[in-house]
């Protein structure tokens, strides 16, 4: 260590005895250590640094860094100061070290049979329990806490007349009937009855009572009223002690008490008390020259003191403290004090009122229950049990983020605890005395440039304590990055981008600050399609790049496509293809041919069909058809469905007719019909009458039955029918001879007399009778006479 160092070194002993001097009273001597502690290791670091100036090396107000609150107690009583902030908790440890400005709440709270006397220093006065300051330097504050005093009150009771003298010289009734007592001492009261009267006993409103006629010694815990009874002598004195209200009558006659409490009967007269409650009161019962709460009969032969105990009924209110916030509630009469006691018993009917005191911080919400509402004092009649609820909410102040920043520089803001992130949630109100860590995250392509305002710097966490509105900056800050374009394929185009830089043709990359969005959109020149993008796009529509590092993409151009479309059209059937292969119609009638492509496309007829020719893109004739593609492309192709020639021929010496389904042939008068490719046409013969249907020969028909040809080629069919035969016989009766003789030639009847002839033959009969007989004539087939018979024999068909 240097000179210099030794020499603050030894400055820093000298404060820390210093120190020592101002803190030594007996409450804080305990924390000395402490306090010195935390003070060297502070200006032990600034030494090994810079040298320390000390402008008062006596005074520890003077000492650089944070401030330390020291709370000191005086008074002869018990109690204890909290602070709303730091950890200080008096008794257990009485100082705290603040930064700087900050904001600290004292509490008082006295002792068990103490009360708060006031605070001094630091700013702080007067008897209220709580004590706001502003730490700006080391600063002690007392806190005096002294015994409670509380009221002390004798009443004379009865007819007769007497003195009561307290010790402590606190009282001396009649007189001085009252005074004020410290809390847990010991007061003795001496009773002494004046000429013709008789002290007949005590009546006390606590948890010590005192009975019979010597002296009645308490223990003050809080207020008291003590009675004292002088009776006249040979008389009945009753009185009426406790909380609740009521009536004592007599018999015989005398007393009416509450107006009447005393009576003077002859000696040895035999008297009975009767006792009766109000409404809101119960009686307990009698004491002194009776007990229980029946009738009390006694017989007076001297001065007699009976007291009746009434109390009055009880009824519990209860307060129950809600909300987020900090207070109290207390009540007017005493009994709640809420904090620490949230409920008492009071008499019933009594009215109660409640006063609601938030801490530091927070602020009192309103009331509900009891019939309270908003934010006065809350006034309870109690005829029942209630519970009256006071809610305190914290005092909130808006903590507001404003991201700022150069170019397109973007990044997150979080809190802890959680409300804030910014991004979409930029504003949090937090309690009054929160304290709210902010924490930076800058989005891929910004740095955080730090924060201001609210006390906040730098990059590091913010940490704000919340005492009012509060608005703190972060800055993001983009950082540049490089996109490069490059064009691929056998095509050309061009690629531009948005916002401007490239324009790639001359100009294929730019450098943009991070988060910046860039649309790249991609322009083919005629004759060349755009095929794609690759990197960081894919698809053919624009390219969106969000900048967060150095990117490159690839634009492909092809050479441009053009559809290519055949149409067959026509009756007939038929087959295009193309070379170089795209068009295959059959299926494929249509194809993308690249720009400037020599297409050619041949027609190949289907079988029973004709390729009539082209249509559309200049071509022609039944040829091949050759053109360059250039431009979407639509051709026709027609093919015509060949028809055939089908002929009937018929033959044979009958007759008939041929007829065709499909109709076309009827043959008699139509012996051929064209018929299309394919056709299925079935030929039916008819025969005329006196002819026989022999059958088909032709066209791979035969038989007699329907004749079925399918007209792939021209086809021919023959259809045959015969004439009808028939046979002509003669038969020679009667009793001569002769002979029949046919023409034409067949039958010579005596030998051959019958004959087969065609249908529709005439046949001529002659007769000749042999001699000796003569020719009689004919009978059947139509003949008769002895002429020559003609006949068509149509006849016993063959």
């Amino acid at each position: 260590m240097d000179v210099r160092n030794e020499g603050c070194v030894s400055r820093v002993e000298s404060k820390q005895r210093a120190l020592g001097k101002k803190l030594a009273t007996p409450t804080m001597l305990e924390n000395l250590g402490t306090l010195s502690a935390l003070l060297v290791a502070a200006l032990l670091g600034a030494c090994a640094v810079n040298d320390v100036d000390f402008s008062s090396p006596d005074d520890p107000g003077s000492l650089p860094g944070p401030a330390i609150l020291s709370i000191s107690r005086s008074g002869t009583a018990e109690g204890t100061v909290r602070s709303s902030a730091g950890g200080i908790d008096c008794g257990a440890s009485c100082s705290a070290t603040f930064e700087a400005g900050a904001q600290v709440t004292l509490t008082a709270t006295p002792g068990a049979g103490a009360e708060f006397g006031g605070w001094s220093g630091g700013g702080c006065a007067g008897t209220t329990p709580t004590c706001q300051l502003t730490i700006n330097s080391s600063t002690t504050v007392t806190a005096t806490f002294n015994p409670a005093q509380h009221a002390v009150t004798v009443d004379l009771g009865g007819a007769g007349t007497g003195r009561v003298v307290g010790s402590l010289g606190a009282l001396d009734c009649p007189g001085s009937c009252s005074g004020r007592v410290a809390h847990g001492a010991r007061l003795t009261l001496t009773a002494e009855a004046g000429a013709t009267s008789d002290f007949v006993g005590w009546s006390a409103g606590s948890t010590e009572t005192c009975s019979g006629v010597g002296p009645c010694t308490l223990t003050i815990t809080g207020p008291i009223t003590v009675t004292a009874t002088f009776a006249r002598q040979q008389s009945l004195e009753v009185a009426m002690s406790g909380t609740g209200t009521g009536s004592v009558s007599s018999v015989p006659a005398g007393i009416a008490c509450g107006a009447d409490c005393s009576e003077t009967y002859p000696p040895s007269t035999s008297v009975t008390l009767t006792a009766s409650a109000d409404a809101d009161s119960t009686f307990m019962g009698f004491t002194g020259g009776c007990t229980g709460t029946a009738p009390c009969t006694l017989t007076v032969n001297d001065a007699v003191m009976v007291t009746a105990v009434f109390m009055r009924q009880q009824r519990t209110l209860t307060v129950t403290k809600t909300g987020a916030g900090a207070g109290t509630v207390t009540s007017d009469p005493a009994g709640i004090s809420c904090g620490d006691t949230c409920a008492a018993s009071f008499n019933r009917g009594s009215l109660v009122t409640l006063t609601a005191s938030p801490s530091a911080g927070s602020l009192f919400a309103g009331w509900s229950g009891g019939g309270c509402t908003g934010t006065g004092a809350c006034a309870v009649t109690l005829t029942a049990a209630t519970t009256v609820t006071a809610t305190f909410q914290p005092i909130m102040h808006p903590v507001t983020v404003t991201r700022a920043g150069t170019g397109t520089g973007a990044g997150t803001v979080t809190s802890t605890p959680a409300g804030i992130n910014c991004g979409a949630d930029c504003s949090e109100s937090y309690a009054q005395g929160a304290m709210v860590q902010l924490s930076a995250a800058a989005s891929a392509g910004s740095t955080f440039a730090g924060f201001t305002g609210g006390g906040c710097s730098g990059t590091g966490p913010c940490t704000v304590t919340v005492a009012a509105a509060t608005s703190i900056t972060a800055t993001f800050t983009a950082l540049p990055y490089d996109l490069i374009v490059v064009r691929a394929g056998v095509g050309a185009g061009t690629v531009t981008s948005s916002p401007a830089g490239i324009n790639c043709g001359a100009d294929c990359s730019e450098t943009y600050l991070g988060g910046t969005v860039v649309t790249l959109t991609a322009a083919p020149v005629a004759g060349s399609s755009f095929a794609g993008w690759a990197g960081a796009c894919s698809g053919t529509g624009p390219c969106t790049v969000t900048m967060t590092a150095a990117t490159s993409v690839t634009a492909t151009f092809a050479l441009g496509t053009h559809r290519v479309s055949v149409l067959k059209t026509g009756s007939g059937a038929g087959y295009v293809a193309s070379t170089p292969a795209a068009i295959d119609c059959g299926g494929t009638c249509a194809a993308q041919v690249p720009y400037g492509t020599v297409l050619t496309l041949t027609a190949a007829a289907a079988t029973g069909s004709t390729f009539a020719g082209w249509s559309g893109a200049g071509c022609s004739g039944t040829g091949s058809c050759t053109f360059t593609v250039t431009a979407d492309t639509d051709l026709g192709a027609s093919f015509t469905r060949n028809d055939y020639l089908l002929s009937v021929a018929k033959a044979g010496a009958g007759g008939g007719t041929v007829t065709s389904s499909p109709a076309g042939i009827s043959c008699g008068a139509a012996c051929t019909a064209l018929y299309p490719f394919n056709t299925t046409v079935t030929l039916t013969a008819a025969p005329a009458a006196g002819s026989t249907f022999v059958g088909w020969a032709g066209a791979g028909c035969s038989g007699t039955g329907p004749c079925t040809v399918t007209m792939t080629a021209a086809a021919s069919v023959t259809a045959t029918f015969a004439l009808n035969a028939y046979t002509l016989s003669v038969i020679k009766t009667g009793s001569g001879a002769g002979g029949v003789n046919s023409s034409p030639a067949g039958i010579v009847c005596g030998g051959d007399c019958s004959e087969v002839y065609p249908h529709g033959t005439t046949v001529t009969l002659t007769a000749a009778a042999a001699t000796g007989s003569t020719f009689a004539g004919w009978s059947g087939a139509g003949c008769s006479g002895t002429g020559p018979p003609h006949h068509h024999d149509r006849r016993h068909r063959r």
